[in-house]
């Protein structure tokens, strides 16, 4: 009984991992064409010159997550919600 709850505990616990990768590069890919689409300027409508190259960085930093084979569960929830703030503060930088 031990070796099957613990069998259950693995098969869940891989479970959640995979769900915490495909959320981080689900929020990659939505970040990457946030980026791709944005132009830089001071128009209605454009973002400060430089917070592109911001972003990017950002995306790339959680790139190097989800590519590691190794990540942890909290270091893809954490990825993921350092690259959530980066996109709502680049969203807010929007000229209007």
């Amino acid at each position: 009984e031990a070796a099957e709850a613990k069998i259950s505990q693995l098969k869940a616990d891989k479970a959640e991992l995979e769900a915490a990768k495909t959320a981080l590069n689900n929020a990659i890919t939505a970040a990457q064409g946030t980026h791709n689409g944005a132009t830089e300027g001071t128009a209605t409508g454009e973002y400060a010159v430089g917070s592109k190259a911001t972003l990017q960085a950002e995306i790339d930093k959680a790139q190097l997550v989800a590519d590691n084979t190794n990540a942890t569960k909290a270091e893809l929830d954490q990825a993921k919600s350092d690259l959530d703030a980066a996109v709502t503060t680049f969203e807010a930088g929007k000229v209007s």
